[in-house]
């Protein structure tokens, strides 16, 4: 009686929960005396572990996944909010008066090396080994992956 109603009972409960808190796949066995199921463990280098619990144990850790009755399980709330997030962007964009770029790209007003000396105080102009002289291009070696046959440069 015990065993049937706890298949019944998950039974009935994955027909409505799916994705919430765990995948099929995931449920490696269950009985009358225990659930057992695989989980990541992200504290051990992600390791994936197996857990056996009690039945009881096992519903009552999953029921706290679901979603209560008028409630939408969703990835991004606030100003990210699918509904909203359009207009929310535009008003944000307004409040620090900003205006992108028409052709969607900002322009960098500063080349590579004054950027990162800026941003990590690395000169990258400076010899690796001696830290004094600085580095000079000779050539440009082409990159054969974003050059085309047809490019006449």
């Amino acid at each position: 009686m015990y065993l049937s109603f706890n298949k019944l009972a998950l039974d009935y409960l994955g027909r409505y929960v799916n994705k919430i808190a765990i995948s099929n796949n995931r449920i490696l066995d269950y009985n009358e005396e225990s659930v057992t199921f695989k989980w990541r463990d992200y504290s051990d280098d992600n390791k994936i572990k197996i857990m056996m619990l009690k039945p009881e144990e096992f519903i009552s850790r999953f029921l706290r996944h679901v979603v209560p009755e008028g409630f939408m399980r969703i990835r991004f709330f606030g100003f990210l909010a699918n509904s909203c997030k359009k207009e929310n962007i535009a008003t944000i964009r307004r409040l620090l008066s900003y205006e992108p770029d028409p052709m969607g790209k900002q322009v960098q007003e500063k080349d590579v090396q004054s950027l990162m000396l800026e941003l990590t105080g690395i000169d990258i102009t400076l010899c690796p080994k001696c830290q004094k002289g600085h580095l000079h291009v000779i050539q440009m070696i082409p990159n054969e992956l974003t050059t085309t046959k047809f490019d006449t440069s």
